[in-house]
């Protein structure tokens, strides 16, 4: 259901999350990174910001081949 919700929500967005990235694809990144995000929080219960965005920096880089900043903005 989170997936669909978001993948819905990508494709009625005006502009992309992800520069240079198909809205089916950018939702894809966002769950994979909202999802790293969760294990993060509940591991500890909480997480510093610094870390999940090493975390999400780490995933987009490694696994989409994504540069973190553009995606950040």
């Amino acid at each position: 259901m989170i997936d669909s919700s978001v993948r819905l929500w990508e494709m009625r967005r005006a502009a992309s999350a992800v520069p240079d990235t198909a809205p089916e694809v950018t939702a894809d990144i966002l769950v994979d990174c909202f999802d790293d995000i969760a294990r993060l929080v509940a591991a500890d219960g909480s997480t510093p910001w610094q870390r999940a965005h090493e975390t999400v920096s780490a995933r987009l880089d490694q696994y989409w081949g994504k540069p973190a900043g553009p995606a950040a903005a």
